[in-house]
């Protein structure tokens, strides 16, 4: 064995096999990304896990709906629901080595909020709901993953990323839906 070769380590390939595939996955289409098994049961466990807590008061249950069909166009959305998806499953696993392997969350959040911040200068109209609705699921990854990234999103576009202290400048699900809709 080679000392001196990084990939003589049995471990090495396949940590770097892992990151490379979801750093790829992360910069693919979403439809191209759900080609992958891994990718394809995370997008399921948003809809049927984690979107019915966002739809507890939504009748229609607009984010086991809504949001994964415009998710599949809109690879901002998508990633940010990977991001949240990924970082769930991984933080309710109990097989340590399993939780540490994880490297599809960091990955999508990691694309998703460098996505946000290229586009915020340049969003288009019908992509502000979009926006918005990630914006709100990579909080929720942030919460669950005990991080803060400074998202500086600008309020002329999106939202401030801060707590509000007037009611009707609040952001809710509810209202990420609306602008979804718009």
């Amino acid at each position: 064995m080679d000392h001196n070769d990084p990939n003589a380590s049995g471990e090495e390939p396949s940590v770097l096999s892992d990151v490379e595939q979801a750093t790829t996955a992360a910069a693919s289409s979403p439809r191209t990304a759900l080609q992958s098994p891994q990718i394809a049961e995370l997008f399921t466990s948003f809809v049927t896990l984690i979107a019915p807590w966002y739809d507890l008061n939504d009748s229609e249950a607009n984010f086991g709906t809504l949001v994964p069909s415009l998710a599949l166009d809109s690879p901002v959305l998508f990633k940010a629901v990977i991001a949240l998806a990924a970082c769930h499953k991984y933080k309710t696993l109990t097989h340590a080595s399993i939780r540490t392997s994880n490297f599809v969350a960091p990955a999508f959040h990691a694309a998703c909020v460098r996505e946000l911040l290229l586009c915020t200068e340049n969003l288009k109209p019908e992509m502000h709901g979009h926006a918005l609705a990630a914006t709100c699921l990579l909080r929720s990854y942030e919460i669950l993953n005990s991080t803060v990234t400074l998202l500086f999103l600008s309020t002329r576009n999106l939202t401030e990323y801060e707590p509000r202290r007037h009611q009707e400048r609040t952001t809710t699900p509810s209202r990420c839906l609306f602008l979804c809709r718009q």
